[in-house]
């Protein structure tokens, strides 16, 4: 199922003289466009929507403040852009990010695994893993091993921490 099948099932009710067809496919007659759409969206497109959320919320504290969302919201003890640690931490922040993105667009984007768009799928899945291995992947061993947080310097908590994220 998907938001293009939707669309798809809408026209074809709107095209179609005998209501059996569709009822026979399980859509009464009187579906909108907008409720089959939002039928379409599984929980999986919900799911998305928190990390991606995350990802607008923390790039517009960037664009505003010039520091990062749990910079602002700890005073400059956590993951501030305002540290010596500043250009890992931006440069994990901004690369992390865009995983979110390519991430979404691997689970999210159905229509471009096959077919004449399938090397959207494929160039975002490559783009996905070189940031891991080549920026995300480096920044966020980095930064859990010899950035600490607050006063006590916790390198042994954020280590922890990203082994348990799986970050």
């Amino acid at each position: 199922p998907s938001v293009i099948g939707a669309v798809q099932r809408y026209v074809l009710w709107n095209e179609s003289e005998e209501d059996e067809l569709l009822e026979e496919k399980g859509f009464e007659p009187r579906d909108s466009l907008a409720q089959m759409v939002k039928d379409e969206l599984t929980g999986d497109a919900r799911l998305w929507g928190l990390p991606l959320g995350f990802v607008v919320l923390e790039l517009s504290f960037f664009l505003a403040t010039g520091d990062s969302f749990f910079g602002n919201l700890t005073a400059g003890v956590v993951e501030s852009l305002r540290l010596p640690s500043s250009a890992a931490t931006l440069r994990h922040m901004l690369s992390g990010s865009a995983m979110w993105v390519l991430g979404a667009v691997q689970f999210l984007g159905k229509r471009f695994r096959n077919g004449s768009l399938a090397w959207v799928h494929r160039l975002s899945g490559r783009l996905y893993l070189l940031l891991w291995m080549t920026v995300v992947g480096p920044t966020a061993m980095y930064l859990a091993l010899f950035v600490g947080t607050g006063k006590q310097n916790a390198q042994f908590t954020m280590t922890v921490f990203q082994v348990i994220s799986m970050d």
